[in-house]
């Protein structure tokens, strides 16, 4: 499964494709009946003119497969009936991630928006190492009110029902406006095939659940 993020599109091979291609990339070699079958090449070809692939090292990356820690657990949330402490500062930065958000989505290619939020976070990293390279203890704590707030607020704009995209874009500004930079992650599941994002960090999913994203294979973390 490939996402091209400058067409905002999901290609996915044919199973046979798909394996022989794997043998390829591996350097192995194609089983003695199958040395003469010259699919590979053409696969090849047909993605290079696609764009998927490019001879040039600098143009792209090796492939492989995506490697990441699964998160293990929920945020939580805080008791029925219990709400939070929403100030005037929480509502701007809620409806300036909102409509920065909606811009970004509706005029700015996916692949730009990419860029920028992973450029913005590993400056920010640097920062904070520089900074403060000791663990932040209280960061879960601050991120479940930040993450609270959001959801309280959220009904005012728009809802999450399939719109995970824009949501978790919207949450991450948010969050970003506190210094919080979680993990963007993009999941397929095939037969039927769905795409899915989320956030999470230091194993915890922010805005979904460990049952539900579980389901998906991430293909790309930002």
């Amino acid at each position: 499964m490939f996402l091209n993020l400058r067409n905002d599109e999901y290609l996915s091979l044919p199973p046979d494709q798909s394996r022989k291609l794997a043998i390829f990339l591996k350097g192995e070699l194609l089983p003695a009946d199958e040395t003469g079958d010259n699919t590979v090449q053409a696969l090849l070809a047909e993605m290079q003119e696609a764009g998927l692939l490019t001879r040039h090292p600098k143009e792209g990356k090796m492939i492989a497969p995506m490697e990441m820690n699964l998160a293990g657990r929920d945020l939580g949330g805080y008791r029925p009936g219990e709400e939070p402490r929403v100030r005037v500062g929480h509502v701007v930065h809620f409806f300036r991630a909102a409509f920065i958000s909606l811009c970004r989505l509706r005029w700015e290619p996916l692949h730009r928006t990419v860029h920028r939020l992973r450029k913005h976070k590993h400056k920010w990293l640097g920062l904070r190492v520089l900074s403060s390279p000791g663990p932040q203890d209280c960061e879960l704590e601050q991120i479940r009110e930040l993450v609270e707030i959001f959801n309280f607020l959220q009904p005012l704009l728009f809802t999450g029902r399939n719109r995970c995209l824009f949501q978790s874009l919207a949450l991450l500004e948010f969050l970003a406006g506190y210094g919080i930079f979680p993990d963007w992650v993009f999941g397929v599941k095939m037969k039927p095939f769905v795409a899915h994002c989320w956030l999470q960090t230091h194993g915890v999913v922010l805005n979904d659940t460990v049952d539900h994203v579980s389901l998906y294979t991430p293909i790309m973390i930002v």
